[in-house]
């Protein structure tokens, strides 16, 4: 029984949510929504948990402790129903300053050969300055860059903060049973470290317009500036 449990199901809920309400128009992303097998929900039913992934938000690092390469496409982690009640789930994710996340997608697509390549499949113009690609990326969807709110389609019994996330790994560790999060505390501070500061990249224009953007976000898990 648990080895039909376990298969991957090509129409799982989370599946159908996240081509439904994560958009992208990048042709070059394998995400749901140019038809990718994977969502961004991951059920474990051997560690009792699901974890929500939002890009930006140190995810690559969380999967690859918790299910081995982030980049190996299908996950079947994200194509399962679980198959008790929700309730019986430690359900998590973990966010990110809004106004951040928009800087760091906007150095990773200006920088890194491949999101460049990624970049140019959704404009030609060039958007090298950072109130550019600002004014582009609030009105063209790339999951990359989507309201976080949009990632988190069941209520959470925990939801972790990349401003704090030592405190958010060892809750995370304590919380699911065999997960050693030493490494994964290392690497992830790696990432959330910001040579300038985030606040440094911004004026009055393009606060107003990120803020905007990201009002669900910000309302939700109450960031401010």
């Amino acid at each position: 029984m648990s080895e039909i449990i376990n298969q991957p199901m090509s129409d799982s809920r989370y599946l159908r949510y996240a081509r439904k309400y994560i958009p992208c128009h990048c042709t070059l992303c394998r995400c749901p929504a140019n038809a990718a097998d994977y969502s961004f929900s991951y059920v474990c039913e051997q560690r009792h948990f699901i974890y929500y992934d939002i890009p930006k938000c140190a995810s690559s690092t969380v999967r690859h402790k918790l299910f081995g390469d982030p980049y190996l496409l299908p996950h079947k982690e994200s194509l399962v129903e679980p198959v008790k009640p929700l309730s019986e789930y430690f359900k998590f994710s973990i966010i990110r300053n809004p106004w951040s996340r928009m800087v760091s997608n906007w150095r990773m697509f200006t920088t890194q050969p491949f999101r460049i390549a990624q970049l140019a499949t959704m404009t030609d113009l060039d958007l090298s300055s950072f109130p550019d690609f600002c004014a582009f990326a609030v009105n063209n969807p790339n999951h990359h860059w989507q309201p976080q709110v949009y990632f988190l389609p069941d209520p959470l019994d925990y939801l972790g903060r990349m401003e704090c996330m030592d405190e958010s790994l060892k809750v995370i560790g304590a919380s699911i049973a065999g997960l050693d999060t030493q490494n994964l505390v290392i690497n992830a501070s790696r990432i959330s470290s910001d040579p300038l500061h985030y606040r440094t990249y911004y004026d009055r224009s393009t606060l107003d317009l990120v803020t905007s953007f990201y009002r669900q976000d910000i309302d939700r898990f109450h960031y401010v500036f």
